[in-house]
């Protein structure tokens, strides 16, 4: 039956001369018959060739059979058979060395014929190669094995596997050969011998003293009775030693105690074969085979022994078996070599295989590095477990370090051997932990390299000494070559992964960039784009390709443009630029380019590789930086303008409350001066409004009541909005405090009144304004989303003018967005408000219709603190004291605005302009003062120091800090420096009284 078929041989491999070609394809055809394809049964070498009898139903797989072992195994010759009657009539009257069957053949199949083979003593000792179009299963193994197969190979067979194994067979069965007919001649030669005693008694005598092999008779209970010359010489006693010595006497421990037991079995059987060690008088131990036989002696049953020294047998045994592993090893690294992955994988594979399969003690391969040391690294080892190889200092130079087995193979490409440690000179660097540490004994070292580079060295170490011979030598430089041409394979699959895998990498750069990319031919027409480009313009993948280029001009560039890039890129140079184009809807973007030619390998454009970045984008960002910019300069200046105004309203606050101070209560003139004053806080506030706009002012959090906030805004309003708008409020005087800034409260309602005002600024309307408090219930809260289950102040601000459509709604919040025209608006102030409600743990709502007008709704949760305590009643007089306060500032205008201001109030004041002496006054008598009250910018020493040094000397002083604008300091820090109090300047009296108190109080 026709189940597989062989590859074609292809003579133009250059791999050719060692083995077969793998990959080839079709059938091979061959005009005549079979016979006229044998050659003659003795090679050029006058060598008999080795028969190979191939046993298959199909007279083309035989004929593909006979022209592979033709090619690639000329020392042998093809016999075939086409069913197996005709392959065992072949056999029994053919020497035969390997039999090739098909595993199913019509009649009696290859297992059937594979048992008679193994079951015949004339054949048994012929390999058999079962050959199946299957793949070999554990099942078929199993009964391949039983019927006694040697090996197995799948249809359609791989050439160099099935050389390889062609080639295995036959040295086995050479190995085989000579062992038995070693034997056989070994049992000749005894029956011979032993039919000459017994049949030429008469010689007897002499043929027993110069007999080669020692001769001993002893009686039933192991007396020795006679002994021949040999016997004598090889043991070294006399036969009047051996007359009072039994066999217990001459063999080793280990088989003196079986000595009674072999006798007893040797009357009962007469005869028997046994091995044994003897001991000579010098102690030294002799192999031995015992041909035994119990005959008459002189009337007496007696045992007759051969003892032939059989050292040479077992060395010849050891040999072969060494070579056997040897081979073995060889067989199991070829089958390494598909399977591993990487070089260090393939080689511990290999480095285990020599271990466990030829029974050496350790073995690893070490690579030959181009350093400057041209050290050789371990990659892999197997056996022996220490860190002898972490030890080792192994070079491949021309030096000491270089004369190592290893160093030698690699230099000069040759194996080396030192065969014995202990005593090998160019071993002595490594001796102490080669020999003492792990006991080594001998070392081979085989170059692994190919025509093209040089590896390494496998090493190999056994616990004997001089055990390689040539074959094992030679075996194993084979498997250094298989080594070399894995690495060289895997080399080869390691580079094509890494291209393949850079070009992945490069494949998803071009799919993941966020720059358009296009591929077009020298026409123009699209032969790629990038899933950037897909979504940039709205063309799909397939709408692009075959498209002109064309389809994204959006006419925005002349002529002279176009004809410029045109002649740039198709001269060989690279194009940069600016493109307006045109997205699949006709929207126009610009985008930044560069196009790049591409060429073939001889030189010519055939494409080219346009990348544009859509820089829509980074002009809005670019836009909005010019704007932040603008902002911060307003910023900066609105500072310094705060800061010099701040300075002018001190005096105007201080000298106020002197003059009210001095007038009688009932006076008209106190209601004027006390509308100065007033004036004079709202400038403070606005002063403080304008810092938090430049980031000056402070930021800290503090209870308060919003009403009074509201109704400062509305009135500020009120005077500055047209006729045409009305504006009504509605505030409930009995909602309570919150917690937060009321700089920042009040920048939140004027933004959202300026808001209101430009929506209601060319047709008039209505501005409304309501303050209440709503508690939120659970049912509420999931409707807010953001806000919890607790009391809240909603303040309400609803106009009447354009509205806003959803799409404007839901971009409101967003920073930088305007509805307004350019230059009038930076779209900062509903962001800005949107986080500062947010900041506050609260919530601010839209509700808007186009034509309809807008409702904002700001939600603040309201706090249990009452902040009576914290609000002055006018006529409540200002507390007063006795206590020395030291005043400290660098203008002599202020320090005497202080003094004053202190004095009426009842306290001891000293002034003093200067911080380094104010500080020695301080030092001469701390005690002296209560209560220092220092300016924060002064020239040597600032506030804070002063105020730090000062408490050093007097702890527990309390220290209130002033300033009118400085970024180094703010009330957190004045806290941390132990300063009692921050107040920002100017400084009002019936403040400045009710924080002296409070803190003389408290202390």
């Amino acid at each position: 039956m026709y189940i597989g078929f062989f590859p074609v041989i292809r003579t133009n491999n250059r791999y050719n001369d060692k083995m077969p070609n793998v990959h080839g394809g079709g059938y091979v055809k061959f005009s005549g018959n079979l016979d006229r394809m044998n050659r003659k049964d003795i090679n050029d070498n006058g060598i008999k060739k080795a028969i190979i009898m191939a046993v298959d139903d199909r007279q083309d797989n035989l004929i593909v059979l006979k022209a592979l072992i033709t090619k690639f195994c000329p020392e042998c010759r093809l016999t075939t058979a086409k069913n197996a009657k005709q392959g065992l009539s072949i056999l029994s009257s053919t020497g035969v060395d390997v039999a090739i069957l098909d595993f199913q053949m019509p009649g009696m199949d290859g297992i059937e014929m594979c048992r008679r083979i193994k079951t015949n003593g004339r054949t048994a000792h012929i390999p058999v190669l079962l050959v199946t179009a299957h793949s070999v299963t554990s099942r078929m193994k199993a009964v391949g094995l039983e019927a006694g197969a040697d090996d197995f190979i799948s249809k359609p067979i791989d050439n160099a596997e099935f050389t390889a194994r062609i080639k295995v067979m036959l040295r086995i069965k050479k190995a085989e050969d000579i062992m038995r007919r070693e034997k056989e001649i070994l049992k000749e030669d005894v029956r011979k011998r032993t039919e000459k005693l017994e049949f030429t008694e008469k010689r007897y005598k002499t043929l027993f003293n110069n007999a080669s092999d020692a001769i001993f008779i002893h009686d039933i209970d192991g007396r020795f009775l006679e002994v021949n010359n040999e016997a004598c010489k090889r043991l070294g006693y006399t036969r009047e030693e051996f007359s009072m010595m039994t066999p217990m006497d001459i063999d080793s421990p280990e088989y003196s105690c079986k000595v009674s037991e072999n006798i007893e079995k040797l009357t009962q059987k007469t005869s028997a074969v046994l091995n044994t060690i003897h001991v000579a008088k010098n102690g030294k131990h002799i192999p031995s085979e015992l041909n035994s036989r119990v005959i008459n002696y002189d009337g007496i049953p007696a045992i007759l022994t051969v003892a032939r020294n059989i050292t040479r047998r077992i060395g010849y045994e050891t040999d072969l078996q060494r070579t056997n592993r040897a081979l073995k090893v060889l067989y199991q690294c070829t089958d390494a070599l598909r399977h591993a992955k990487d070089a260090d994988e393939l080689a511990r594979r290999i480095c285990r295989f020599i271990v466990e399969t030829g029974q050496y003690i350790m073995a690893w391969v070490g690579i030959a590095e181009h350093d400057e040391n041209k050290s050789v690294r371990p990659i892999a080892h197997f056996g022996y477990e220490s860190e002898y190889l972490h030890e080792l200092d192994i070079t491949w130079a021309d030096t000491v370090s270089g004369k190592n087995p290893a160093g030698k193979a690699i230099r000069t490409r040759k194996p080396h051997i030192a065969r014995n440690i202990e005593t090998d000179p160019n071993f002595t660097p490594w001796r102490k932990a080669g020999t003492l540490k792990s006991g080594f004994k001998s070392a081979l070292a085989i170059p692994v390299f190919d025509s093209k580079k040089m590896y390494g060295a496998l090493n190999i170490y056994s616990f004997e000494s001089d055990v390689f011979d040539i074959k094992e030598v030679s075996v194993m430089e084979d498997l250094a070559s298989n080594l070399a041409y894995g690495f060289a394979i895997l080399e080869v699959r390691a580079e094509k992964k890494k291209v393949e895998k850079e070009r992945a990498l490069l494949a998803a750069a071009i799919e993941y960039t966020d720059e358009e990319l296009i591929i077009t031919d020298t026409t123009g027409v699209i032969v790629y784009v990038n899933p950037s480009f897909e979504r940039t313009t709205g063309y799909k993948y397939k709408e692009a390709v075959g498209q002109n280029i064309s389809i994204l001009e959006s006419g925005r560039h002349d002529k002279q443009y176009m004809e410029n890039l045109w002649s740039t890129i198709s001269s060989g140079k690279v194009w940069v630029g600016i493109f307006m184009n045109k997205k699949k809807d006709g929207t126009i973007y610009e985008t930044e380019t560069i196009i790049s030619p591409v060429y073939d390998k001889n030189g010519k454009i055939i494409n080219y590789v346009g990348v544009y970045r859509d820089m829509t984008e980074r002009n809005m960002l670019e836009e909005k930086l010019r704007k932040a910019q603008k902002m911060e300069a307003i910023g900066t200046l609105a500072g310094g303008i705060a800061h010099d105004f701040n300075n002018i309203l001190f005096p105007i606050v201080v000298y106020g409350d002197m003059a009210k101070d001095e007038l009688p209560a009932n006076s008209k003139s106190v209601s004027y001066i006390n509308e100065i004053i007033t004036a004079a806080r709202r400038a403070t506030d606005l002063v403080r409004q304008i810092l938090a706009m430049s980031n000056s002012g402070s930021k800290e959090p503090r209870v308060f009541k919003i009403q009074t906030i509201v109704k400062e805004v509305l009135k500020f309003m009120g005077a500055t909005l047209p006729s045409t708008i009305s504006v009504t409020r509605n505030i409930d005087p009995k909602c309570g405090p919150i917690m937060g800034d009321p700089t920042e409260i009040h920048q939140i309602l004027m933004n959202l009144c300026i808001n209101a005002f430009h929506a209601m600024q060319e047709a008039g309307g209505k501005l409304e304004v309501i303050v209440k408090s709503v508690y939120l219930k659970p049912d509420d809260v999931v409707k807010e989303k953001r806000l919890k289950s607790c009391p809240y102040i909603c303040i309400s601000i609803e106009d009447t003018g354009c509205g806003m459509d959803s799409e404007t709604k839901s971009r409101i919040f967003e920073p930088y967005f305007t509805t307004k025209e350019a230059g009038k608006g930076t779209g900062l102030g509903l962001s800005v408000s949107h986080g500062i409600v947010m900041k506050n743990k609260g919530d601010i709502k839209v509700e808007s219709m186009p034509g309809k007008g807008t409702k904002f709704m700001v939600y603040f949760p309201m706090i249990k603190t009452s902040v009576a305590e914290t609000e002055k009643n006018p006529d409540q007089k200002l507390p007063r004291g006795i206590e020395h306060v030291l005043v400290i500032d660098d203008e002599i205008t202020v320090v005497k605005m202080l003094r004053a201001m202190l004095r009426s109030l009842g306290y001891k004041i000293t002034g003093m302009t200067d911080s380094v002496k104010a500080l020695n006054r301080f030092k001469e008598k701390p005690d002296e003062f209560d209560l220092v009250l220092t300016d924060m910018t002064m020239p040597a020493i600032t506030g804070d120091i002063l105020a730090r040094k000062m408490i050093k000397i007097k702890p527990g002083l309390p220290v209130i800090l002033c300033t009118g604008f400085n970024e180094m300091i703010n009330e957190q820090k004045a806290k941390e420096a132990g300063i009692a109090k921050y107040i920002i300047k100017p400084i009002f009296k019936d403040d400045l009284a009710f924080t002296i108190r409070d803190i003389l109080d408290k202390k």
